[in-house]
């Protein structure tokens, strides 16, 4: 994208989109998926670190089992996932004031286009990271 225009950055999981409890299920369910156990409060405090972060503060040592879990529970869970009452406003307001309207996110691309759907606000979206072939549910 070549724009000089100003812009806003927004995060999509979480802040777009009501994902955080679900991404807290995702990993209880992951850590006994990879023989561990830990308590969901602990969970909760760490949902927005990148898995190699979060596993390692919560579990105390790596875990690729849980992280690969992770991936396949959120997968199970992501149906149920919502935009924020007014997200798709927001950013169609923040568009329609001028700015470059940005996506950014850390999840895998599959995610991301999910996330977008669930939004319905591509019109006001000019940037976003890249998509791959999606292998998400779809959604209704």
């Amino acid at each position: 994208m070549n724009d000089s225009r100003p812009g806003v950055l927004f995060d999509i999981d979480g802040t777009l989109v009501d994902t955080n409890y679900l991404h807290t299920v995702s990993w209880a369910r992951a850590s006994v998926d990879a023989g561990e156990w830990a308590p969901m409060n602990a969970i909760h405090r760490l949902v927005g670190m990148g898995s190699d972060q979060l596993v390692k503060r919560l579990l105390g040592h790596e875990s690729d089992a849980a992280a690969d879990a992770h991936n396949r529970r959120f997968h199970e869970v992501i149906v149920d996932a919502k935009p924020f009452p007014t997200a798709a406003d927001r950013l169609a307001r923040v568009h329609d004031a001028g700015l470059v309207v940005v996506l950014a996110t850390s999840s895998p691309a599959d995610d991301l286009e999910t996330f977008e759907k669930l939004l319905g606000a591509d019109d006001a979206i000019d940037a976003a990271p890249p998509r791959m072939t999606s292998s998400s549910p779809s959604l209704p």
